[in-house]
């Protein structure tokens, strides 16, 4: 769970049978730089996290322990949410209203980003 004004991410565990979370306890919190953690995904395959980063431009990686093991730069701050479908990463990213068609036009600010990788290799 992302608490964005926090800078933490926190994990609990889960009781499937039941659908409930219990033991609550923050897996990071060592987000430096600009910007906040915003939308996150695990990766299924290996529970690695994507975290965008909304106000600093970038995406994380974290392995499953919260320790970040890379960060990808995007042309603009807002970057917002990130998607793992397949083999591809789906990385949504932010526009201010007063400076849509701009920002838009000089760096695809607002606009969907799509990424192939390959598991098990080095992706970021």
């Amino acid at each position: 769970l992302v608490v964005s004004e926090e800078k933490r991410i926190y994990q609990y565990d889960y009781n499937r049978s039941a659908g409930s979370l219990r033991n609550r306890c923050v897996l990071c919190s060592d987000f430096v730089g600009d910007g906040i953690p915003d939308g996150m995904t695990v990766d299924p395959r290996d529970g690695s996290l994507y975290v965008a980063i909304w106000g600093g431009g970038r995406l994380e990686k974290r392995a499953p322990t919260g320790e970040c093991i890379a960060s990808v730069r995007f042309p603009m701050p807002l970057v917002t949410s990130v998607e793992i479908a397949g083999s591809r990463l789906f990385v949504t990213t932010g526009n201010k209203a007063d400076d849509f068609d701009a920002a838009y036009r000089d760096f695809k600010a607002g606009a969907v980003f799509v990424a192939s990788f390959e598991y098990g290799k080095s992706n970021m």
